[in-house]
């Protein structure tokens, strides 16, 4: 039996429980301007001052507690408390000393909502959904003096107690609020949208912002110098949550609206923004990583061509001011707290299969650690699947057209472009399982940094360099973001110097190179070998993506190639640019692997199997099939794309090993006197050959070298095995599950009992990709 006592205790006890404030939710970072920018630090001495106005206050020196996930107003209350009224110093007011840690709560956040956007708010469930998110830079109530080279930092105890008193008792929806942890940030605009770019679901949310921005901008009553100001004061609470929203804007003030008025409305907007701010406040967001991204967006759109001299200043840029010839000599790069990390990982053999958080542009991407090779690695890094899937992309639902240039699309006409778009599309997808998904990234083995649903890599002058070429074309705003502002830069690598527009369809096989940036000299190249050894890779590995090489000869990640990684992972949640550039050179890929079979290398090693009484007749010379008929349906081609992706140098000798093991696979009894018979190209032909190939992409070719000039060369590839292909034991598992069941995706439908085993089995009946429907090769 309870009593009303105990009823009484119980009561008590859960509310205590509940008042007890846990480590994360005191997740936060404190900054306090010093002349080398904002420090973590605390508690600072302070003095007790009469309130200053709003003005005043926003133009001085100001201390903040950024915010990291899981902290709650009432965390973050505990920690100003520590830090602006520390046990030993004078005693605290009166009423802040009789406030609990959620009245202080409920308090700092009507104080910090003044100060930022001019007008006091009450916590609430919906306040919180807007203005509680990872990323906000919590302003205190604190401000700076200068006087005789001292700083003197001042609390605001009026203020502090004007807002203790006007905070609603408890129960109250403001007391309750103070315990909810900071939200993540998913979508692109906290303030305004809540839809989710993540899954399958980011392309919709995408197109939908795109859509949104183009209405506002077109609306009659739309102010561009408004909306301006309107962003800034949402940016100087959280910069992080504003990014994408800036960015997205800046990209459809270019875009909507007449012509004419464009350059009008870009000044009005950006010219608001940036006075909006004070220097105080231009510093802090400065300083995040966000920010900084944003003030470069802001000087290549406006800043540059006005010009802004303070905006100048505050990227810290000199006499050559192009952010594609120097990198900026103040550089942001602060991001919220992630509890329990400091700094970015350090991957080591030890850490293998270890969660290693990473934030870039306040979301966090989740990488876990690596070795490479499986067997003994000696290289370590980082890697992150991704969430947002290829196929909402490369094969969009009914009434979506996501942005694709046609000329990457091989077909004569519109129709058959889209018949060919539709099939590739399905057939990158499918393959994309090996690799990950369009927000992809990695770091961890002689790719150097590896990105996308193909993982293009960084070591071949036709991967990592050329897709960030095109995506300098498609949406220099996200090149900006994902390269530029690590200090890298690319180029065609024949020319010298990085290239101002990037690659058109035309330039996809114009080997590219790395360019890094500095405040004070010229661009220094750095060009991708095209080789994975590790003398080959030494200037890029080393020089644009930071790797170290430990005392055991252990090589590690390092800097830009984690950040590389981790800002792509985040850009690709939003970005369009980012994946119709991935959906462009997936589909420039199989092009490539075509001119690759095709090639004056590789043709004198196909004449001797073509050569063969059974080779299946075709359209080549003396009516035979040429090799890429023979690999002419949806899943043979995507198998040689997808060893085209891994391990391009070996593709043609494994095609023409799983072609020998076909043809005596299939062979016919000989009977003297009588012509041996051509074998068709039909079903069991593809089956056959899909088979062999799974078995013999397992091995690399081997290497025959010769030498030229005095230099030991590679001269070809022959037919013979090599060595095991590490990881094709997985790639082999995942392909072979591409096919389903289903001879052709036009075959009648399964016997409804077999449908039924099937599903119950969990093995797919009607595949993404079919082993026999043919496909034309560009």
């Amino acid at each position: 039996m309870i009593t009303p006592w105990m009823a009484r205790a119980l009561a008590e006890l859960a509310d205590a429980e509940a008042r007890a404030i846990r480590l994360p939710e005191v997740n936060a970072t404190a900054l306090w301007p010093t002349a080398a920018g904002f420090v973590s630090a605390g508690p600072i001495p302070v003095a007790t001052s009469p309130s200053p106005t709003r003005a005043v206050f926003r133009a001085a020196p100001r201390a903040y507690l950024l915010v990291g996930p899981q902290a709650t107003p009432r965390g973050v209350a505990k920690r100003a408390r520590e830090l602006l009224f520390p046990v030993g110093a004078p005693a605290a007011p009166t009423a802040v000393a009789a406030a609990n840690d959620e009245v202080l709560a409920a308090a700092l956040f009507r104080i910090a909502t003044e100060l930022t956007f001019g007008a006091a708010v009450a916590l609430s469930p919906a306040e919180l959904d807007k203005h509680w998110t990872v990323g906000t830079l919590f302003p205190l109530p604190v401000w700076a003096t200068d006087a005789a080279n001292v700083r003197t930092w001042h609390v605001d105890v009026d203020r502090i107690t004007a807002a203790i008193g006007q905070v609603a008792p408890a129960p109250s929806a403001e007391l309750t609020a103070v315990r909810d942890a900071a939200r993540l940030l998913h979508s692109y605009d906290a303030t305004t949208s809540a839809a989710v770019f993540k899954g399958p679901a980011a392309l919709d949310a995408a197109l939908a912002v795109r859509a949104g921005l183009a209405t506002l901008i077109g609306g009659a009553g739309f102010s561009a110098a408004t909306e301006g100001t309107r962003l800034a004061g949402e940016s100087r609470w959280n910069p992080y949550a504003m990014l994408f929203r800036l960015l997205e804007t800046s990209i459809a003030l270019d875009t909507n609206g007449p012509a004419a008025n464009r350059p009008a409305a870009v000044a009005a907007f950006a010219a608001a923004y940036w006075a909006d701010l004070t220097g105080p406040e231009r510093a802090v967001v400065g300083d995040t990583s966000a920010g900084h991204a944003w003030f470069r967006r802001l000087w290549t759109w406006w800043g540059r061509a006005v010009p802004q001299a303070d905006l100048k200043t505050a990227l810290g840029l000199g006499a050559v001011d192009d952010l594609a010839q120097r990198a900026p000599g103040v550089v942001g790069e602060l991001e919220p707290p992630i509890l329990g990390v400091t700094g970015l990982p350090v991957p080591s053999a030890a850490l293998m299969k270890t969660a290693m958080p990473v934030m870039a542009y306040g979301r966090q991407v989740n990488f876990i650690g690596v070795g490479y090779p499986k067997d003994n690695p000696n290289l370590f890094g980082v890697s992150y699947a991704g969430t947002v899937k290829t196929g909402q992309y490369l094969i969009p639902r009914t009434g979506v057209t996501p942005p694709m240039d046609p000329a990457v699309i091989p077909g004569a006409n519109a129709a058959q472009k889209a018949r060919t778009q539709q099939q590739y599309g399905r057939i990158l997808t499918a393959i994309g399982a090996a690799e990950g998904e369009l927000d992809a990234g990695a770091s961890y083995d002689r790719g150097m940094c590896s990105l996308g649903y193909q993982q293009w890599s960084m070591h071949q002058p036709l991967e990592g360099p050329v897709l960030f070429e095109r995506l300098k074309r498609n949406g220099p705003v996200y090149y900006d973001l994902v390269v530029r502002a690590l200090g890298i830069e690319t180029g065609i690598t024949s020319v010298g110097s990085p290239s101002a527009t990037g690659a058109g369809p035309a330039d996809l096989d114009d080997k590219s190179c790395f360019y890094t940036l500095s405040p004070a000299a010229a661009p220094v190249q750095h060009i991708a070998p095209g080789e994975m050894n590790d003398a080959a890779i030494l200037d890029v590995r080393t020089n644009v993506f930071d790797w170290s090489q430990a005392a055991d000869k252990s090589w590690h990640t390092g800097k830009r190639g984690i950040l590389m990684a981790a800002r792509w992972s985040v850009a690709a949640r939003y970005g369009i640019e980012l994946w119709q550039t991935q959906a462009e050179a997936g589909f420039h890929r199989i092009a490539r692997a075509a001119g690759y079979v095709r090639s004056v290398g590789e043709t004198p090693l196909w004449q001797p199997v073509l050569a063969l009484p059974t080779i299946p007749a075709g359209t080549g010379p003396n009516g035979i099939a040429k090799p890429l008929e023979l690999f002419a349906t949806e899943g043979l081609l995507g198998l040689v794309v997808d060893m085209m992706v891994n391990t391009p140098g070996h593709l043609g000798a494994a095609m023409r090993r799983a072609v020998l093991r076909t043809l005596g696979a299939l062979q016919q009894p000989v009977v003297a006197g009588v012509p041996v018979a051509r074998l068709p190209l039909d079903d069991l032909f593809a089956h056959t050959l899909a088979t062999s190939f799974l078995a013999e992409r397992h091995y690399f070719g081997t290497n025959i070298w010769v030498v030229r000039n005095k230099k030991r060369q590679l001269d070809h590839v022959d037919n013979r095995r090599g060595a095991e292909i590490d990881v094709a034991h997985e790639r082999v598992r995942l392909l072979v599950g591409l096919f389903g069941t289903a001879s052709s995706l036009t075959s009648p439908a399964v016997d409804p009992a077999l449908a039924k085993l099937l599903r119950d089995a969990e093995i797919p009946a009607t595949p993404l990709i079919s082993v026999t429907a043919p496909v034309d090769w560009p």
